[in-house]
């Protein structure tokens, strides 16, 4: 697990924030966030073969690993958030945490699957704008998260 940290250090070093801010905005764990890093490593990757077309693959195959990190992500966060609930007993710690937790992985899920839509299909017929109206309002949501961050 030391590995890991070390990794996310030198990665997040060079973007002025450090893990354990981004953990706090973003809600995230450091195993999460190297869930994360991995998938989108991943995807680059694919992106990169099916752009070049050196391998033949369908779009539903280079967004997999970013589908399978946020299947992953939503199982284990849902362990630990019924484990806090069983443990605590405190309805509105635990439905505050979900719905903030949950509502940014939404955001980032929709914007992936609209994302799939638009490459994938020639019939859909919404503009970017609605692809990347997810991402949006989760950079909106997340300025008056790192406001209230700061605060305290």
């Amino acid at each position: 697990m030391r590995s890991v940290e070390s990794v996310l250090s030198v990665v997040l070093h060079f973007g002025f924030i450090s893990k354990e801010e981004l953990g706090k905005w973003l809600g995230l764990t450091v195993f999460e966030m190297w869930m994360h890093m991995t998938s989108l490593l991943l995807f680059t990757v694919l992106l990169c073969l099916k752009i070049d077309s050196l391998l033949q693959l369908e779009w539903l195959t280079v967004f997999s690993p970013l589908f399978i990190c946020d299947i992953t992500n939503l199982y284990f966060r849902l362990i630990a958030y019924f484990r806090l609930f069983l443990e605590q007993n405190r309805e509105t710690v635990f439905i505050a945490r979900i719905c903030k937790s949950q509502g940014i992985a939404f955001a980032w899920f929709i914007f992936k699957l609209f994302l799939y839509i638009k490459l994938s299909s020639s019939q859909v017929s919404f503009s970017w704008i609605v692809v990347f109206s997810p991402l949006h309002i989760l950079m909106t949501g997340l300025v008056f998260c790192s406001c209230e961050l700061r605060s305290s």
